[in-house]
């Protein structure tokens, strides 16, 4: 396994309609195996909401992979960011910071 994976990390949006779908994909140039956590917070003057996903996946060299689909719903007055971080076998933790799509 390739102890400094540089991986590809982006935001797909599904949709045009609100809510609207997002799924975050990653991809890496070898094969490999991740643990992930996934982090949506968003904040506006009603208040906070985070939600937080995690687990294994396994890549394959080249191929994109789908972590999750969300459906997310944001005001114009709401901020909103997605957060990944991915932790190969060695424990080297890579952090990924979106806005979410509007």
């Amino acid at each position: 396994m390739n102890t400094d994976v540089d991986l590809q990390v982006w935001l797909a949006a599904a949709g045009t309609l609100k809510p609207g779908i997002v799924i975050p994909y990653v991809q890496s140039p070898t094969n490999t195996k991740l643990r992930y956590e996934l982090t949506t917070t968003q904040s506006s003057a009603a208040g906070t909401s985070t939600i937080r996903q995690g687990g294994d996946i396994q890549l394959h060299a080249n191929e994109p992979r789908a972590i999750t689909e969300m459906t997310i719903h944001s005001t114009d007055d709401a901020s909103c960011n997605i957060q990944l971080v991915f932790e190969n076998t060695e424990g080297k933790e890579m952090l990924y910071t979106f806005s979410c799509p509007n």
